[in-house]
């Protein structure tokens, strides 16, 4: 009886939650505000969440009085950050004995609440944390935000992030001609902006002799090629060094927001998808924007691939032509490295949607494919978690016979020596590359409830 008590216990718990995120309460009253100061710079000025709150709006002066205005420091929220709606700003330098003077605003239902004529002395300034925790999901309500990261910190927060380390190469499914590592050249934070960057090599002796990755391996005792490789014949060592991250958040449905710049360069393709936590063949994955970084990749019917074209959608198989049977695509003027672009991905149960710049292009819904369907089904418990980087090459994501603007791709897929190709054409594709600009720069990432 005891533990049929306890199972009851946190469903009447769950269903308390669920009312109250659907009721909300009778009377309110704004929450008090909690204000923090960062060393070296950096303010937080947040209230706690509660089910009706649709709205915090912070306005405040630095050691001057503050009327009906904007303020010094200024923002609105309409979604909370573990338990807290949060106006953040990185650049305010603050000192002990400055004086915020301050107003806020709150939306709670439909009725608006202001407090104003407040102030808060600064006491001490601490350093700067992210909110990044993961509530129970079972307590969430609607639109709360499970994962958040705007890379504030110095380096990349491993409590949420898992950094691969290891060689694909040789071991699939695309067999990519790069290495993942864990290292400040190809993964850094700079200006608030987190960059993923390929390194190539461009020395014989490079690539070749032995790679040996055995120590902080994330592949494991599953794929020792993944952690020691050694260089045979025509099976050269990764051509390029380069990056790839998962978040230790895992979920399944919901809205993913990604503000980032795609990176551009010769046979360089972005990875910002979705992909099952335990699978042998990282599938089914969902793509949340991929762009070639060719500028223009052409066919033989003048088709370009290149990266004016933007894909998003479900894969269940890595060959075609199953594997772009699902995916919806946009076409833009220009390439989609350029510039930042906000990537948006809602899944509920029936159906996954895709968009860019509060643009849907498109919809995939679950009775389409039987695979899918058994993908979003409640009684499927597969969990999915975030994987972003950058891979270069490979066999999956460059089909034969294209031009990349009037030079031919230098390989075929698959062939025995592929790496070689590449890698005697690398004076061409380099000439496309560039430091930052082949660097998949991520603004930030959120994750939320439906």
């Amino acid at each position: 009886m005891k533990r049929k008590y306890s199972v009851i216990t946190i469903n009447v718990v769950v269903f308390i939650a669920w009312i109250f995120c659907v009721k909300g309460v009778t009377s309110f009253e704004v929450p008090p505000v909690k204000m923090e100061a960062f060393t070296p710079t950096g303010f937080r000025a947040s209230i706690l969440a509660s089910p009706g709150i649709k709205l915090f709006a912070f306005h405040g002066n630095i050691n001057r009085v503050i009327d009906l205005d904007e303020g010094d420091v200024f923002g609105e929220v309409r979604f909370p950050t573990e338990g807290r709606f949060v106006v953040y700003d990185k650049n305010i330098v603050l000192k002990p004995g400055d004086i915020i003077y301050y107003w806020v605003y709150v939306q709670n239902f439909a009725s608006g609440h202001r407090v104003d004529g407040k102030k808060y002395v600064i006491e001490v300034l601490k350093p700067y944390e992210e909110i990044t925790g993961f509530p129970n999901s079972d307590l969430l309500c609607e639109g709360t935000v499970i994962f958040e990261d705007t890379f504030k910190t110095k380096s990349l927060n491993q409590s949420v992030w898992q950094i691969e380390h290891r060689i694909p190469t040789y071991t699939g499914p695309d067999y990519e001609f790069n290495s993942y590592l864990n290292s400040e050249e190809t993964i850094f934070i700079k200006n608030s902006t987190l960059f993923l960057r390929p390194v190539p090599h461009r020395d014989e002796a490079d690539v070749r002799g032995d790679l040996d990755l055995r120590n902080g391996c994330t592949a494991g005792d599953k794929s020792p090629l993944e952690c020691f490789y050694q260089q045979k014949s025509a099976f050269l060592l990764p051509l390029v060094k380069s990056a790839r991250i998962y978040s230790k958040k895992s979920f399944k449905f919901g809205t993913v927001y990604i503000r980032c710049k795609l990176p551009a360069g010769d046979w360089i393709y972005p990875i910002v998808h979705l992909e099952p936590v335990n699978s042998n063949n990282n599938l089914p994955m969902i793509w949340i924007a991929f762009s070639r970084g060719n500028d223009r990749l052409y066919g033989a019917g003048g088709n370009d691939l290149g990266s004016r074209l933007l894909f998003g959608g479900p894969i269940f198989d890595h060959s075609e032509p199953g594997r772009s049977r699902f995916l919806r695509t946009v076409r833009s003027d220009t390439p989609f490295f350029k510039e930042f672009h906000t990537y948006k991905l809602v899944w509920k149960p029936d159906r996954i949607t895709f968009g860019v710049d509060n643009y849907t292009y498109g919809t995939v819904q679950s009775n389409e494919f039987s695979a899918f369907s058994d993908m979003s089904s409640e009684n499927n418990n597969l969990q999915f978690r975030l994987s972003i980087g950058v891979g270069v090459g490979g066999i999956t994501n460059f089909p034969d016979g294209f031009k990349s603007g009037e030079v031919d791709k230098p390989w075929n897929n698959p062939e025995r020596n592929m790496l070689v190709h590449f890698f005697n054409k690398r004076n061409e594709w380099l000439k496309t590359w560039t430091e930052d600009g082949s660097a998949l720069q991520i603004d930030y990432v959120r994750i939320w409830t439906l």
